[in-house]
């Protein structure tokens, strides 16, 4: 019995998943013949699953998304990370980040990104202090990227009193600017 209700809830969890991501979130730069239509149709440029436009991360969005997504005691970015976002400002949810890969369905924890990042720091054994003194005589204080090797996020804001949201630069294949 209860193997039967686990597939129930397993298949379940799979259609809600299958409906929201088969879901286009650009079809209007698809059908225009911009470059931008033409990498994301490259398979170079394609990738396991099908990805949410980050932009739109808010409101109902947000919900949908926290709906599918794997609920984590801690997560860690590795090169796969595109994105990790920092919802800790919302109050309606208990969850903190969202975490987005290449190769994985999107990730959710109660922890800060502020937590995640500084582990992810610490197991590369270079702080992200480093980094901010590396800027500073160059006149950088706050919004530094971290850059390791060929690894490089990037906060959306100030990181070091608060959480941020980190884009991470060596997966962009292309961006398009919004006004």
């Amino acid at each position: 019995m209860n193997n039967t209700f686990q597939k129930r809830q397993a298949k379940k969890y799979y259609n809600k998943c299958h409906n929201f991501l088969s879901k286009d979130p650009l079809p209007n730069l698809r059908n225009n013949g911009s470059h931008v239509a033409e990498r994301s149709n490259n398979e170079y440029y394609s990738s396991t699953f099908k990805h949410i436009n980050t932009n739109e991360l808010s409101g109902k969005n947000l919900e949908k998304v926290l709906a599918i997504s794997f609920e984590e005691p801690h997560l860690f970015p590795d090169e796969q990370t595109y994105y990790i976002r920092d919802i800790s400002e919302n109050k309606e949810t208990e969850y903190n980040s969202l975490l987005f890969s290449l190769r994985e369905y999107q990730k959710k924890a109660k922890e800060t990104t502020s937590v995640i990042m500084n582990r992810y720091f610490d197991d590369k054994r270079v702080p992200y202090s480093l980094m901010q003194k590396l800027g500073k005589p160059f006149g950088y204080k706050s919004t530094l990227p971290y850059v390791l090797g060929e690894t490089c996020f990037v906060p959306d804001r100030g990181a070091t009193k608060n959480s941020a949201s980190w884009y991470s630069l060596h997966n962009i294949s292309h961006f398009f600017l919004t006004q």
